[in-house]
């Protein structure tokens, strides 16, 4: 397993069910510049309507620091689409994922199954808790997100549009419902 793939997952902390807010889900991808923060703030934004702030939605890349992209802004495409559709993601900046954030999560979404694989590896305890994005919505043959680092803005688009897909789906049914149905039993 290469170092990026391990991704510096940090120290080993006790996992919360919850935090004082409620449950965390956390958006991971590669970079941590392109298609988990646009989700992350897609889901933020879905959120809103129906969870009354008992959820937080944070993102993270797994290679962020191997690649040293920590700190960087979202990538201009991706800045371009979130504006096309009211999202600010102008404050966003790259963050590495670490293994307390990990453990915290109640959800992890990943955008590729690699990348779901490496951190169940990490985390076996808790394998179910990590989906990519398309599983979210039932998805079963073809679960992966391509990365669209450097792609034109048609293609952000089209990740915008499929990531509408999956998150509608996934508040019907699935982890992320569970989770916000025990959330509000909370």
């Amino acid at each position: 397993m290469s170092r990026c793939e391990t991704a510096r997952l940090g120290r080993r902390v006790s996992p919360n069910a919850f935090t004082r807010r409620g449950p965390l889900v956390l958006v991971i991808c590669t970079a941590n510049r392109g298609r988990s923060p646009l989700l992350e703030a897609i889901l933020k934004r879905a959120l809103a309507g129906i969870d009354t702030g008992r959820c937080l939605v944070e993102s993270a890349g797994l290679c962020t620091h191997e690649l040293e992209r920590t700190g960087w802004l979202a990538d201009d495409a991706t800045l371009e689409v979130a504006a096309r559709h009211g999202l600010d993601l102008t404050s966003h900046r790259a963050r590495p994922l670490n293994l307390a954030l990990v453990r915290r999560a109640n959800l992890v979404i990943t955008m590729e199954s690699w990348q779901s694989e490496v951190l169940r590896l990490v985390v076996p305890e808790h394998p179910r808790k990590f989906v990519t994005m398309r599983q979210l919505s039932g998805g079963t043959s073809d679960i992966d997100t391509p990365d669209f680092a450097g792609c034109p803005v048609e293609t952000v688009e089209q990740f915008y549009a499929d990531a509408q897909v999956c998150i509608s789906a996934a508040f019907e049914s699935g982890p992320l419902a569970d989770l916000l149905l025990s959330a509000r039993d909370q």
